[in-house]
This record gives C-alpha cells, structure tokens and sequence, in this order.
C-alpha cells in the first residue's frame, strides 16, 4: 500500500482487494492500481487534506477533472475505459457493501471511442496501380471516377477517399 494514502483510504483499498479476489488476476491488478493512481491523485488535490474520504468521489472529481487529465496527459481511450470501469466497481461498492457512497460517479459518463477514418490520401504506389488500371481499363466511369478524385483533390486525393467516389455511376458524375 502507497504510503501517501491514510488510514480510512487504506482500509477501504484492503476491504476492496478482497471483495475483488474471485476477479481474473489481471482484472484485479488494474482495478487496483487504477484506483490507487485516483486516490492518491485525489488526496493531492488543492482541499482535499491530504487524505481520502469517499465522498469527494463526485461525478465532478471524476469527470471534468480526472478524466480530462487523463485524456491531457495522452491516456489512451481504452485506459479511460478501464478507469471508468474501475472506479464504477469500487464506487458500486462502496454503495451497496459498505453504505457510504449516495450516488455513482460514473453514472452516466461517456467516453467516446476514436473515430475510426479511411486514410484520406493514396500513397504514390497506389496512385501510380490506380491511373495504370484505368488507362489499362478504358470505360469511361472509370475515367470519370479518376477526373472526379483529380479534380477534387488536385492530384493527391486529399479530399476524396477511394470509398466515397467507389460507388459512384455514370448517373452520378
């Protein structure tokens, strides 16, 4: 156990690991480090005292502050995800095992997942495979597709991706 927390917030972490222990080992490892990097994090806050109390796990504390430091700091969205999850299992637990939580902090919080977008150029090679087929192909939408990517993005393709001008027919262009 870290040092820096006191006693009220030692004695809970303790009560914890062992309501966690039918938990995969590896669940269990992070839950509780997790933890530990939120506690110790909120007894350093300005006003805390220097130690833990329960109810200074707020939705607040939780999400505009630890959350958005975390995301500031360069934590990925998966390691918000486990801390969200972590901190809505002891805060679970403190509510119902132990009586001293009113609210779960984490009700209610989204942590959005990252976009995932196609690659917004070709690369050299895939231009260069990309003009050969078509000069190899000789249908005009094939031509028109090229024209449309072309004009668009001023030879590079910055603005079109391969998949919004794909489906496009003649109709189209």
């Amino acid at each position: 156990m870290d040092t820096r927390l006191l006693s009220e917030a030692e004695a809970l972490l303790v009560e914890y690991e062992e309501f966690l222990r039918g938990k995969m080992h590896s669940t269990f490892d992070a839950y509780i480090r997790v933890l530990r990097q939120l506690l110790l994090w909120i007894v350093e806050w300005p006003g805390c005292g220097g130690d833990f109390y329960p109810e200074q796990l707020t939705k607040t504390a939780m999400e505009i502050i630890y959350l958005a430091y975390l995301e500031q700091s360069g934590s990925s969205i998966a390691h918000r995800a486990r801390v969200k999850s972590a901190v809505s299992g002891f805060a679970r637990w403190l509510i119902e095992e132990k009586g001293i939580l009113p609210l779960n902090p984490t009700r209610g919080l989204n942590i959005l997942p990252q976009a995932l977008l196609a690659p917004r150029q070709l690369s050299t090679d895939e231009r260069y495979i990309l003009r050969n087929l078509i000069e190899q192909d000789g249908h005009r939408r094939s031509h028109a597709v090229f024209a449309l990517g072309y004009w668009a993005g001023c030879c590079d393709w910055p603005g079109c991706r391969v998949s919004d001008v794909s489906w496009l027919r003649m109709e189209h262009t």
